[in-house]
């Protein structure tokens, strides 16, 4: 965030793996820049329109750290939002 607001331009950042207590360094490419801005874009336009896309189930969700929040498998069949809605009632 500093970054923006100093308009600074960083070349490079790290990720720090909580559970593995791993740091990793990322190279900030300007392909990756870009990647980062239509994703970001695209999240933008969902959130305007109040719309939340249906998980998509990958290799990947077995190692995410959101993966108990999120229990894909468990609401492959329903929308985000409607599990949203349920648990905002709980």
């Amino acid at each position: 965030m500093t970054v923006y607001l100093t308009r600074s331009r960083a070349d490079k950042g790290d990720l720090f793996y909580f559970k593995t207590r791993q740091r990793e360094t990322v190279l900030i490419s300007e392909e990756l820049r870009e990647s980062a801005k239509t994703v970001l874009a695209e999240m933008h336009q969902y959130w305007q329109k109040r719309y939340t896309p249906k998980v998509r189930i990958t290799a990947k969700c077995k190692s995410c750290s959101l993966a108990d929040i999120c229990l894909p498998v468990l609401n492959k069949k329903r929308s985000a939002a409607r599990y949203i809605e349920e648990r905002l009632k709980d």
